[in-house]
């Protein structure tokens, strides 16, 4: 009895995960669509300035240390 079945069996299988992969997608595209999804202008972009400056902490430190020490004496 099953023999007579499995032909139909299988492909309504097979449709049925092609009407869920439809569906997922048709969803996916509404989604992107009413939400604008990830446009140019909703991306956050870093903001690097034109010129870096860097700052030696080290000689800036001995600078001043030694500017109290002949400042003190």
């Amino acid at each position: 009895m099953w023999e007579k079945h499995c032909p139909v069996i299988l492909p309504l299988f097979l449709q049925v995960i092609l009407l869920c992969f439809c569906l997922f997608h048709f969803v996916a595209f509404l989604a992107v669509t009413l939400f604008g999804g990830l446009g140019k202008e909703k991306i956050k972009k870093a903001i690097f300035p034109d010129s870096q400056s860097f700052v030696n902490l080290k000689s800036n430190t001995m600078k001043n240390t030694m500017q109290r020490y002949v400042f003190l004496r």
